[in-house]
């Protein structure tokens, strides 16, 4: 559940995370992508470039999730990185434009056929200098 304050700006998103119920913030980071609906225009935006670091556990390992990863991505027109980490989580790197950023955050919530996804954390990250969707080691 999502409050509102006076202003119109989230006070409160509740268990379920981030507003938009796909993605959550990870611990109390800023986010660097607006909520549907919280000032300007759609085309806006979809125009404003963003990069956000986002984490994926669960079953994210040994499950082809990083070719999925850069599979989806450049079908998107993002530029950034996909590695994995200790731990058996997988960390994102993503830089484009709001939409596209934002779909890609929801499909990460899916993964690919085999992954099990438990979590998807994200937080505002600093620009990407780089050109296309590579998979690190």
């Amino acid at each position: 559940m999502v409050d509102m304050d006076d202003d119109g700006k989230i006070a409160d998103v509740g268990e379920r995370g981030h507003s938009w119920g796909i993605a959550r913030p990870s611990s109390e980071a800023s986010s660097a992508i607006a909520p549907p609906g919280a000032g300007g225009s759609r085309e806006e935006s979809a125009m404003r470039d963003v990069t956000v670091k986002v984490v994926v556990s669960g079953r994210v390992q040994g499950v082809w999730f990083r070719g999925w990863v850069q599979q989806e991505a450049r079908a998107l027109g993002l530029a950034g990185w996909v590695r994995n980490v200790s731990g058996g989580s997988v960390e994102v790197l993503l830089s484009g434009p709001e939409a596209r950023v934002q779909e890609m955050i929801a499909e990460l919530h899916r993964g690919p056929p085999a992954a099990r996804v438990r979590d998807v954390s994200w937080e505002e990250a600093e620009a990407f200098a780089g050109d296309g969707f590579e998979v690190r080691w």
